[in-house]
């Protein structure tokens, strides 16, 4: 008796999954200190590499938010965003950790605010004492220009 063997070849797909870059959004609005690394404080997850970290919002009074460990993102918007005096951001950051800019292939990351940056808190001013890591040119814009 004969044996006869089929072999049948069926291809293989290669599934390439890319992640969309994603706009994630600050949620606590009180004042107080946060830390940024806690998903939960974001709406629309944790911003990670590629997403912009929108912590621009309705801030009812001062809010010191605190990277605990490593973040990479690449826009990074700050502030109260009905530019009333109560509100304004304090980005600091445990001992070792720090905020990685990274625009990947475009050649513009970019940190936004309500009033600029400052080294004090003023109305309306944000402070970054975290270490920033820049792996793209950087643009830091007031509110209201194109990012």
């Amino acid at each position: 008796m004969q044996t006869c063997h089929i072999s049948v070849l069926i291809p293989l797909l290669a599934l390439t999954i890319t992640s969309q870059a994603a706009t994630t959004v600050w949620n606590k609005l009180s004042a107080g200190t946060y830390d940024f690394n806690t998903a939960a404080n974001w709406t629309g997850g944790l911003p990670g590499a590629g997403d912009t970290a929108d912590m621009d919002e309705q801030l009812t009074g001062p809010v010191t938010i605190n990277v605990s460990s490593d973040i990479s993102v690449s826009r990074l918007f700050l502030g109260d965003d009905d530019a009333t005096p109560e509100g304004y951001i304090r980005l600091t950051a445990s001992p070792g950790a720090k905020v990685i800019i990274d625009q990947g292939s475009d050649t513009v990351a970019v940190i936004r605010g309500h009033y600029g940056l400052s080294t004090a808190p003023a109305w309306g001013g944000n402070i970054i004492e975290a270490p920033l890591e820049l792996h793209s040119d950087l643009h830091v814009r007031p509110l209201g220009s194109v990012p």
